[in-house]
């Protein structure tokens, strides 16, 4: 089998042989296009507040996983890590500290 760059036809192609296939699929296993519910939209996370950035400093500090932060406030591991790196609030950066 050779590998065949995509172009929009290809493309095309593959994305109606899907909508075609998809009923055919869905009547052998017994469903409808009416059983399928779409999936909900994500909500955003809350803004990292300058409180909530310390209560992760101080969180941190006593050995908990970055992940564990994130559940707990309800927000993306991503925004803690930029928290605890100094990208957001670089003043409450223990590196930066003077005391």
């Amino acid at each position: 089998m050779r590998n065949i760059p995509p172009n929009k036809e290809t493309v095309a192609q593959f994305a109606s042989l899907i909508k075609r296939s998809r009923p055919v699929f869905l009547r052998k296993i017994g469903m409808s296009e009416e059983h399928i519910s779409p999936l909900p939209r994500r909500g955003r996370s809350p803004t990292v507040t300058r409180d909530m950035a310390i209560q992760m400093h101080r969180m941190r500090e006593r050995g908990i996983a970055q992940h564990h932060i994130a559940a707990y406030f309800g927000v993306n591991q991503g925004r803690v890590c930029e928290v605890l790196k100094g990208d957001r609030f670089p003043d409450l950066n223990p590196q930066n500290r003077l005391f």
